[in-house]
């Protein structure tokens, strides 16, 4: 009983006797056990189901079975029950499922969206980029313009090398600074109120660009 659904699965037998792997490291990466609940009154209907992975190896072989029942359990076969399939195909994910700036989404955030325009300069969000690729397997790539003030976050699908058209570019783009106007470029010691970019006051410099009220009264620009 090589490569056993129910044994690669984990689940209960009571045939085929004890379990063993060969070779030793041998794992399962991803399983899918997806269960179709109504009719489609014999019309042809379009699904994605994703797996569930486990780990990020790379497999060497996969089992798929599609059934009209419950495939693991013989006693729910009934008469008259039917199940067609075409075109079935594996899909690679080249998206992502979040992009965060100082720990919160990306205002307006969709997969399916790639271009945002960010409040503030490009060089404060450096550090506070954060994005999460929707597949375990795909790669992502971040780029900064500094020359046009724009992020640019590549995707690319596990099938990338045999698939180019498998990419996805997202574009941030940063309109300047907002918030603080007249700001002076002062070397007097700041010892003042300490107000973020959007001119709220804080009580601790943050990383990035923050401004600072110094002994002169000047506003002035200090980068943590």
């Amino acid at each position: 009983m090589t490569d056993r659904d129910r044994n690669i699965l984990g689940m209960p037998t009571d045939q085929g006797g004890d379990v063993t792997k060969a070779p030793d490291d041998a794992e399962c990466i991803a399983t899918i056990n997806y269960a179709i609940t109504s009719s489609t009154n014999g019309e042809w209907e379009t699904l994605t189901i994703p797996f569930e992975y486990k780990t990020s190896s790379t497999p060497e072989k996969i089992n798929i079975i599609f059934a009209a029942t419950d495939y693991f359990d013989r006693t729910k076969i009934v008469a008259d029950n039917y199940l067609c399939i075409d075109n079935v195909k594996y899909v690679y994910y080249h998206s992502l499922s979040d992009i965060k700036l100082n720990g919160t989404t990306i205002d307006g955030f969709n997969e399916n969206r790639t271009e945002y325009t960010v409040k503030g300069n490009m060089a404060d969000y450096k550090n506070a980029l954060d994005c999460t690729t929707k597949s375990a397997n795909s790669t992502k790539e971040v780029n900064w313009n500094e020359a046009n003030n724009v992020a640019t976050i590549t995707v690319k699908g596990n099938d990338y090398d045999v698939n180019p058209s498998s990419k996805t570019v997202y574009t941030i783009k940063f309109d300047g600074t907002v918030g603080i106007n007249g700001i002076t470029t002062s070397t007097t010691t700041a010892n003042g109120a300490i107000y973020d970019l959007s001119g709220r006051q804080l009580k601790t410099m943050q990383k990035g660009i923050n401004i600072v009220r110094g002994k002169d009264g000047k506003m002035i620009k200090v980068m943590k």
